[in-house]
Order: C-alpha cells, then structure tokens, then sequence
C-alpha cells in the first residue's frame, strides 16, 4: 500500500482494502489519502468498509406507501459490517455479558449463519458490548443499492441464484457471504434474502413526506423499528 494512504493494514485485511479500492474507482469514487478503507473490530472481529459520503435516491417508485416519495437524501461517510452478526458473535456476546433474551436460542452447527428471533433492544444491546451502533435506513439504503437507484443490490431485475430465497436449496438461513454475486455495490453481503436486519430508527408510516433531506435518523419515537433487507 502507498504510504500516502495508509501507514499499516492488517495482513489479513490488505486483500480485501485493494477490492475496496479498486471497487470504489469503478463506482467514480475518488478515494482520499488517510481513508480508512476497511476495519476490524477488535470485539467481536466483524469486518466493516467505507461507504462514502453523498446523495442517493431513497424510497421506491413502485412500492408501497411507505416507501414514496422517492427523495434525493445526503449521507455522510460511515461504516457498514460487510456480513449481517453471525450466530457465534452473538453466542458470544451473551456468553461474556450473561445477557438475558427473551426469544433467541443458540442454534448447534450454525455459528456462521445469521443470528435470529433477536429484538430490536437485543441488536442495540449487541452493538454497545462491541462499540457499534446499529445504521439509520438511509445509510442501510444506501450500502444496499448504491446511488443509481437500482431495485436490488446486484441491480434491476430479481434474481433469485443472487440470494438465500425460498427454494435456494437451504432449509432456512443460509451462512452469511455465501451468494458473493448478490453483493451490493459497495460490497457488502445478505442485504437481500437471508434474513431482515434491524435498522435504528423508529418507524412511521409517512416518514419520507417529512423526513430531512441530511442524515435522516428516523422519527422521535413510535411503537416500532425500521426492518429492511429480508
């Protein structure tokens, strides 16, 4: 790596630094010197990269009512987990915290898989013991389908060999990273299929009708979370 951009990588993450890079040159992003690519998070080991900053076009033309109108929305830059929480960092998690959950039960043989039946509070839990924090939807939106509005994170059309469906010959969750071809632009893995994932705002219903234009967060309050992926 050139040392106008970064002083030391992690032997383990260099190879995926240089897909990041040259992914990012792809999408038109000029790359900075000091940017941080990609990280490791020293608790519970997940990987995480870059997502640059920008405008993209949130909400779904076609969708329901919650989804519309589609708006132009600004993000800062942020860091997204390349694989949605597996079971085994969630097994550990509770195993050095002694957490209490309400419907979560470890799954044997499935320490790669995508953890699940876990609340709201229970993700944001997990992410205060590991020093994250879960995304708003606009971030989750963004690291999903990039900025060329596409419907899916491998583009237009659905396909279903591109993510773990129903009749994808898995009886249930499939382990995280296993349909590469389903990876969204910035490469990030199972934003699509697999399992819903928990994002930190609140939800409403009318939300995009009034929802700011930087950085959205979500409503104040309301009785429930924003869920996204599937």
């Amino acid at each position: 790596l050139t040392q106008s951009k970064v002083a030391l990588v992690e032997v383990d993450l260099q190879q995926e630094w240089y897909a990041h890079e040259r992914r990012l040159n792809e999408l038109g992003v000029e790359v900075g010197p000091g940017i941080e690519l990609v990280r490791r998070n020293p608790v519970d080991g997940g990987m995480a990269l870059w997502v640059p900053s920008g405008t993209f076009s949130m909400g779904e033309r076609l969708g329901d009512r919650d989804e519309k109108p589609v708006h132009q929305v600004y993000i800062d830059a942020f860091y997204m987990d390349v694989y949605p929480v597996t079971q085994g960092q969630f097994q550990r998690f509770v195993r050095e915290t002694g957490y209490r959950l309400g419907q979560w039960e470890a799954r044997p043989d499935a320490d790669d898989h995508p953890v699940v039946e876990v609340s709201w509070e229970d993700a944001v839990n997990y992410c205060q013991w590991a020093g994250k924090r879960l995304p708003t939807e606009a971030e989750w939106e963004k690291a999903a389908r990039g900025v060329d509005g596409r419907s899916y994170p491998w583009g237009e059309d659905f396909e279903p060999d591109r993510a773990c469906v129903l009749g994808r010959g898995f009886d249930g969750t499939a382990p995280v990273g296993n349909f590469k071809a389903g990876a969204s632009p910035y490469g990030l893995h199972d934003m699509a299929g697999n399992v819903w994932e928990w994002a930190a705002d609140y939800y409403a219903e009318d939300y995009y009708n009034w929802c700011p234009l930087k950085n959205p967060y979500g409503p104040d309050s309301g009785e429930h979370n924003v869920l996204r992926g599937g």
